[in-house]
């Protein structure tokens, strides 16, 4: 470019940058501070303006859209307007916390940008999470001035909202300041149940918060506001406690229960083990089995046949084996810990179908172990006897049993003949029909009294093995009736009214076996499939079968 100045030409350059239009300012609107006792609540509130909350002081519980998240000192969260808030105060001390509200303002006419929905994307939609002491410190020294803060000149306002721009770039420019507070708790609640799959493995603080994807810091304090223990601490509550698991359901060496449950050398396990209980491994082993006090899902027969009772029990089970089971106190699966932990267990029972999330909070009052509910009734039976050292007891009792039906076979020589065939039905809800393999019911016919079973369930027992029962079509059931058939109407008043329906219906009434005279409707409490029943049915079918002869 040239240019005359003064009569002489000279020559220049020149450089202009355009800055682009959709450039905000933001404003200071007011700033509130706040303090919580220990254990104390801030209340309900709905955030009106944009919001940078900080904590000042002590630790706290924040919950920002239903979403919970842990603060402590110098960490904060930005919030858009219309969020909902909660405040509750952790730890032993005072929760100090500060609410700095702010407005958008547009470029064009000043104005709220907020209302007019011009605020930047990166100011709306979640809650994000910071770490910014400066804010704090910032805070903390407008409050110390406030009377000049309120009162500032056009200098010291602008020094004020300079700093202030400062700050708020720097909180968006952290690398986690756009992660929203939704994702992270349900990351560090997964980590948790890849604690209980995996406890086994060597694992870090440092590796379950890769793998929920916040830094370490951030991801003990969030472990420790949903759990109330450090990651590591909890980590070794589970170890121990599928360490007492095993102490009473195998014989396994120190060493060998030590590895299995994740601790690295025997004498660590042993040290660990007395810190928890009070007692060695070894002690403990000796000591629980001595005198359990166990609470039994489903498992109430296989205890009392054992000799033992357990200090709770299903209702219904309760109902079904009393008078034994007086004494005993009812708890069924959707009991509060706390009234489970109130029975003060040293071990719990269970069949092993209800979902990870359920025995991993029972695990919180005693070790949980699952019985497999698919085992055979001497299986289970010697299992459990395992677990509350009543081996011998267990032994007794099978072999007690076998003679039992051994002597029933005898008595129903005159009422059987040899090579019969039986089939067992049960009818359950909504017309379904099952026909029982070799156990269950089954386990009375084919195995106690020596029924054969019909060739249709004999190809079931050679395809499944020993399964419990198979549904079929009830306009099949023909092809699996056998020379005496056996029918349990179970699911209560209703459904054995439709049982009933469905046996005076040409499906049942024209099988050979009810022509014959040799069909039989068993009650529902004979449908059970554990020592108490099994004994009992022996008596019962005894005295159907000797009431039709050939």
């Amino acid at each position: 470019m040239q240019r005359e100045v003064e009569g002489r030409t000279m020559k220049r350059e020149e450089w202009r940058i355009a800055f682009p239009r959709h450039a905000h300012r933001f404003a200071l609107s007011s700033l509130l501070a706040a303090s919580c006792a220990p254990g104390g609540e801030g209340g309900r509130q709905l955030v009106q303006t944009h919001c940078l909350f900080v904590v000042g002081k002590g630790r706290g519980c924040l919950t920002a859209g239903g979403v919970r998240q842990m603060l402590s000192r110098g960490e904060g969260c930005l919030l858009a307007p219309g969020t909902w808030i909660d405040m509750r105060a952790a730890g032993r001390e005072t929760w100090v916390y500060y609410q700095l509200f702010f407005d958008v303002l547009s470029e064009a006419r000043d104005r709220p940008a907020g209302a007019a929905g011009e605020a930047p994307p990166w100011l709306g939609g979640e809650a994000r999470l910071f770490h910014c002491p400066a804010l704090r410190e910032f805070i903390e020294e407008l409050l110390a001035e406030r009377e000049k803060v309120e009162h500032a000149g056009y200098l010291q306002d602008f020094q004020t909202h300079n700093r202030f721009h400062e700050l708020l770039y720097a909180i968006l420019e952290q690398p986690g300041g756009k992660s929203a507070i939704s994702g992270s708790v349900e990351a560090v609640q997964e980590t948790i149940q890849y604690m209980h799959r995996h406890y086994h493995r060597k694992l870090t603080v440092s590796q379950l918060a890769r793998r929920a994807r916040i830094g370490r810091w951030q991801y003990t304090e969030l472990f420790k506001a949903i759990t109330g223990r450090s990651p590591l601490d909890y980590l070794t509550d589970i170890r121990i406690a599928r360490a007492k698991e095993r102490l009473l359901a195998t014989d396994e060496r120190l060493r060998q229960i030590a590895e299995r449950v994740g601790f690295a050398d025997e004498f660590y396990f042993n040290r660990r083990f007395k810190q928890a209980t009070g007692l060695t491994p070894g002690q403990y082993r000796a000591e629980k089995r001595k005198r359990l006090r166990v609470v039994a899902f489903q498992y109430l027969g296989e205890m009392l046949a054992l000799g033992v009772a357990p200090v709770a029990s299903e209702p219904f089970l309760l109902h079904l084996f009393q008078p034994y089971a007086a004494g005993i106190a009812a708890v069924d699966k959707s009991a509060e810990l706390q009234h489970i932990l109130a029975l003060e267990p040293d071990l719990i029972i269970h069949p092993g179908v209800m979902p990870q999330e359920w025995t991993d909070r029972l695990s919180a009052a005693a070790p949980t172990c699952a019985v497999d509910w698919k085992d055979n009734v001497y299986t289970r039976l010697q299992t459990i006897a395992r677990l509350v050292g009543r081996e011998k007891e267990a032994a007794a009792w099978i072999e007690r049993y076998k003679r039992q039906a051994g002597l029933t076979r005898e008595r129903l020589r005159a009422w059987v003949g040899r090579g019969e065939t039986a089939s067992g039905f049960i009818y359950y809800v909504d017309g379904e029909l099952y026909v029982y393999g070799p156990q269950y019911l089954g386990h009375s016919l084919y195995h106690a009294l020596g029924f054969a079973p019909p060739p249709a369930v004999r190809e079931l027992i050679a395809q499944y093995g020993d399964f419990p029962w198979m549904r079929i079509a009830p306009e099949a059931v023909a092809e699996f009736a056998g020379d005496r058939v056996f029918l349990i109407a179970a699911g209560g008043a209703e459904n054995r009214k439709r049982a009933e329906e469905w046996m005076n219906g040409p499906e049942w009434k024209d099988l050979p076996a009810v022509k014959r005279n040799r069909a039989y409707v068993l009650e529902e409490k004979w449908g059970y499939y554990d020592p108490l029943t099994l004994c009992a049915i022996l008596a019962e079918l005894e005295r159907l079968l000797s009431m039709r002869r050939l």
